[in-house]
Formats: C-alpha cells, sequence, structure tokens
C-alpha cells in the first residue's frame, strides 16, 4: 500500500497522533474485514484511502503494512480489479 504521512494534530490539548494514508479503501476491501499486526488505529477509511493513526510505530513513506483479513476481506481483496495479487508457490518438496 502507498503511505503519505501527515503532521502531528493535538485534540482536547492532550491527546496527540499523527496519520498516514494508505492507498487502499472500501473499493477494494470493507473496513471490518482489516485488523493491522502492529501499533496501529485504523482512523477512517474512503473509496480509496485507509487513514490510520501510527502511533509510535516508525513508518517512512514507501513502508509496508501487514494487516490480517478475515474471509470477506480476502474475498474482496481477491477480486478486486485495483489490487495487484502476487502468487508464491509455497509448496514443500
Amino acid at each position: 500500500m502507498k503511505l503519505k504521512l501527515s503532521p502531528a494534530h493535538w485534540f482536547n490539548n492532550e491527546t496527540k497522533f499523527n496519520r498516514a494514508v494508505l492507498g487502499i479503501g472500501l473499493q477494494d476491501v470493507p473496513i471490518s474485514g482489516l485488523e493491522p499486526h502492529e501499533n496501529i488505529t485504523i482512523l477512517g477509511i474512503s473509496s480509496d484511502h485507509l487513514v490510520i493513526d501510527p502511533k509510535d510505530t516508525k513508518l517512512t513513506i514507501g513502508d509496508k503494512i501487514a494487516f490480517n483479513v478475515n474471509y470477506a476481506g480476502l474475498l474482496s481483496a481477491m477480486t478486486s480489479p485495483y489490487i495487484r495479487k502476487i502468487y508464491k508457490n509455497d509448496s514443500l518438496n
């Protein structure tokens, strides 16, 4: 996913968080089908972008972020024409 970082924001003079914008959205996968691997919070999603709070995770532009997906998320991702799929041969020879 393509990553774009934005500056930190303050809320109620107490909470500070950064936002990262990922190049994946509802046209690719439902938000309920995603769970980030790292200490990352999903803040929102649009048709073509996912906004996350990376918290203490050190991200730079171009980094890859891994997600667990449920069945609905996997089904959507695998049938989306907007997601490039890479198939690997993982045989136990």
